[in-house]
């Protein structure tokens, strides 16, 4: 059986303060995260079918960038993060890429809270998140002593 490949960025080939300079700023992220296929480089308007455009946004407690219809009698809007691993969470995308990439460097947990600036539950909800995450994606159990059923 072939074993999957994981992205260069999570296996070393990358150093952290390489990261967040590629992580700089909201633009370069979500170019980062595309370039990645953490994040689509296109997108289909649900309500009209037509490839919509991603643009800046100006609200505020919106994310920094989204997609939009560019049809005048349409303009559906679709969040950013619809779809994706991002999807539901209040950290902000670069955060999260910082964060997988602590774990998979096994950072621990006390200095990654203090390197990302985040609550203590948040840090290890994060940990767990991304364990579960690999533990699925390998089919086993995150529990210890669990068969794997």
């Amino acid at each position: 059986m072939a074993q999957a490949q994981l992205p260069q960025w999570l296996v070393g080939h990358i150093t952290y303060r390489d990261l967040c300079t590629a992580l700089s700023d909201a633009e370069s992220t979500v170019h980062w995260c595309q370039r990645h296929k953490l994040l689509a480089e296109k997108k289909g308007c649900p309500k009209c079918g037509r490839d919509m455009h991603l643009v800046k946004r100006k609200a505020v407690n919106k994310e920094e960038m989204g997609w939009r219809c560019p049809r005048k009698g349409c303009r559906q809007e679709v969040a950013l993060r619809s779809g994706t691993f991002f999807e539901g969470s209040k950290l902000g995308i670069e955060k999260i890429i910082r964060i997988v990439y602590l774990w998979s460097v096994k950072t621990p947990l006390g200095k990654m809270k203090e390197e990302i600036e985040v609550a203590a539950q948040t840090a290890v909800d994060w940990y767990n998140f991304i364990r579960d995450i690999c533990a699925q994606y390998l089919g086993q159990s995150t529990r210890k002593g669990t068969p794997n059923n």
